[in-house]
């Protein structure tokens, strides 16, 4: 009885310890949001995290009444948390759900999208033909070892690079993101070293170099 109290005790202690910071994480995103809005009248910053987290990343936005840009940015370089952003997303939604008369966050893909199609909003860089064309140049270029197989004794191989596409469309590999596979890591950046130049990326209809993360899964 006294070991189960003992656990009873442990758990509810570290529980309490993860709310606090937990709520720690949101005043400090709340002070945040309000600081930048009185210094950015301009824009307004949000996060979208969803699909981009299999990515091991997440967007960070500014939108405004004439654009918006958007940055892919690496969770393990950044100094965010999922709580961090999920309070600050909070902290603006209120401001941003007035301004366009919608539930902000329910339609910011959509509303994002007819800036594009409106020639005020972001265009990411692509490669030509598109993302499916992109995929299948990386898969045919890489040359894996006889016998490559993933070191997590997962059933397929996973390897991301993050790279930048200047403003002009000429690809780096800047670093290695995940990977669950050392000896496909290489093989993987010598095929990224291959791509031709993409369509840069625009913001209102400036070229901008951007950052993004090739995935090789096999």
């Amino acid at each position: 009885m006294k070991y189960i109290y003992i656990l009873v005790f442990l758990f509810g202690f570290n529980f309490g310890a993860l709310a606090q910071k937990n709520n720690q994480y949101c005043s400090q995103a709340k002070d945040s949001a309000k600081a930048d809005m009185l210094s950015d009248t301009n824009a307004i910053k949000f996060y979208i995290d969803g699909k981009y987290n299999a990515m091991n990343a997440y967007l960070e936005v500014k939108i405004g009444n004439n654009f918006y840009e958007k940055n892919l940015v690496k969770i393990n370089e950044n100094k965010t948390t999922p709580e961090y952003r999920k309070c600050y997303n909070d902290a603006v939604q209120k401001k941003l759900d007035s301004l366009y008369d919608t539930n902000f966050f329910a339609n910011a893909e959509k509303i994002m999208k007819e800036y594009d199609q409106q020639g005020k909003g972001y265009r990411r860089a692509m490669f030509p033909n598109g993302d499916q064309a992109m995929n299948v140049f990386v898969a045919k270029n890489v040359k894996l070892p006889n016998n490559c197989k993933p070191d997590d004794g997962s059933d397929k191989i996973s390897v991301y690079y993050y790279i930048e596409v200047s403003d002009i469309g000429k690809v780096s590999i800047v670093q290695l993101v995940k990977s669950n596979c050392k000896a496909a890591e290489q093989p993987v950046a010598d095929a990224i070293s291959k791509l031709p130049e993409f369509i840069n990326a625009t913001k209102a209809g400036q070229p901008q170099t951007t950052n993004l993360i090739i995935p090789f899964v096999k």
